[in-house]
């Protein structure tokens, strides 16, 4: 599945490295086609936890090969896509999404690396929309890197703060100066004179 796109934006990378980044089409509210709790029972078992996402496959291979998102080393890792019943809650906010090693019993039997899954119940209430899941599926792909050894490992944010501290004490860390600038850069804010 290819969302349109109305135009590119020109962002830095942290070494000043151009970065094409596609902007979404502002009018695409198409419905995603999300699963219903109906759609998580079966016959031989009453409620199952998951299930497969070929069509979050497809939209995961398409941010993969788009080169402006510089996801290319992912091309090759085995990465299974799931929808999960439900996302829960992680310190009060929902989980929309995860992005997991596989290990043990999950990697045998599945073969992959990693397991991303994206939450049913909470991208229904929110009406999700192509766009909005094409979202969903980049950031969790974005936990996916290679350490300096090679090794396949996830990533943590790079940025994490609240409002209050923001409005308290400014972009007083790394992170949220850095996120400020990719705001600027990809149009989203007007610079103040």
């Amino acid at each position: 599945m290819s969302l349109q796109r109305t135009y590119n934006a020109e962002l830095s990378d942290e070494n000043g490295m151009a970065l094409s980044v596609a902007k979404t089409n502002k009018s695409d509210h198409t419905p995603f086609p999300i699963p219903t709790d109906n759609d998580f029972k079966n016959e031989h078992i009453k409620e199952q936890d998951f299930l497969p996402g070929e069509e979050l496959r497809k939209i995961a291979e398409d941010l993969i090969y788009r080169p402006s998102l510089h996801l290319a080393h992912l091309d090759r890792i085995p990465i299974s896509y799931l929808w999960k019943q439900k996302g829960g809650a992680s310190h009060g906010k929902e989980t929309l999404g995860k992005c997991q090693v596989a290990t043990g019993l999950v990697k045998h039997f599945s073969e992959v690396s990693f397991v991303i899954w994206l939450a049913a119940d909470h991208l229904r209430e929110r009406k999700a929309t192509n766009t909005f899941v094409e979202a969903c599926l980049y950031h969790e792909l974005l936990h996916i890197e290679e350490d300096e050894d090679g090794k396949l490992v996830l990533r943590d944010h790079q940025f994490e703060g609240f409002v209050d501290e923001v409005k308290a004490f400014g972009l007083w860390q790394e992170g949220l100066t850095r996120a400020k600038e990719a705001f600027f850069q990809a149009g989203l804010f007007d610079r103040e004179e």
